[in-house]
């Protein structure tokens, strides 16, 4: 996944609520220079800068975490959770076409 977008994103969301960056790198607790990196698309920052991101932002940080690209660690742990056979389904759901995901999706429901 190319950077670019989370980046813009990120820099739009608050230009659009007019929070100038140097205000969001001092309260999220990042550098400028981070913060300004990541919204060139020069790189995705951590999961811990996301969440405080989004608290200065008041934004979910769960849908700009999966805009990174990024599994959210709540989600990783509920997967430690599950079975062997639970875990190895999931990690092949990438390799899923559309189709076959939509056929999943209807079982599941279905139950």
């Amino acid at each position: 996944m190319s950077n670019r977008p989370f980046g813009k994103t990120l820099r739009e969301a608050r230009q659009a609520i007019g929070l100038t960056g140097a205000h969001v790198s001092r309260e999220a607790r990042i550098s400028p220079i981070y913060l300004s990196r990541i919204e060139r698309g020069e790189l995705l920052p951590a999961e811990d800068a996301i969440r405080r991101i989004c608290a200065v932002l008041g934004q979910d940080p769960a849908w700009w975490i999966r805009l990174s690209g990024k599994i959210p660690s709540e989600t990783l742990a509920a997967v430690q959770r599950c079975s062997s056979a639970a875990q190895e389904i999931i990690a092949r759901l990438p390799e899923l076409t559309p189709a076959e995901l939509e056929r999943l999706k209807a079982w599941i429901d279905g139950r």
